[in-house]
């Protein structure tokens, strides 16, 4: 069960929750990404800490090992990158439904994922999906 009133999120990680599209598998990581998109569907208004270290979804990454991203470098420049284009600091929490608009409105809309996902293993499929959002808003 998740604590409704600290929900710590990596930029990216806020991100890759607009994103995620099931696989068709089952991993510690796809469950707890799909336990933060339920909890966070329904509760629209949730605070999220934006966070510059591992966060709930980190836990289960293939990439943390013994609580060190192997990936740290890659992953903090995308989160920084992501709180430039949108005008947000780990500093000021924010209401999901709020981060949700300003992730959509800057970067999918604006197709600027390949610049803020540099290097990330899945920018291939979310390059997909989010042409796909640019020509249904089109």
């Amino acid at each position: 069960m998740m604590n409704e009133t600290e929900l710590f999120i990596r930029p990216h990680h806020a991100l890759c929750i607009l994103l995620f599209t099931p696989g068709g598998h089952s991993t510690p990581y796809t469950e707890a990404m799909y336990q933060i998109i339920d909890h966070l569907k329904s509760n629209p208004g949730q605070t999220i800490h934006l966070s510059s270290n591992l966060d709930s979804i980190c836990r289960h990454c293939p990439y943390n090992q013994s609580g060190s991203c192997k990936k740290s470098d890659e992953v903090t420049a995308s989160d920084q990158r992501i709180l430039a284009l949108c005008g947000l600091n780990t500093e000021k929490p924010v209401r999901w439904d709020s981060l949700q608009e300003r992730l959509t409105d800057t970067i999918l809309a604006k197709g600027k994922i390949k610049q803020v996902c540099k290097g990330c293993t899945y920018l291939s499929a979310c390059d997909k999906i989010c042409k796909n959002f640019i020509e249904k808003e089109s």
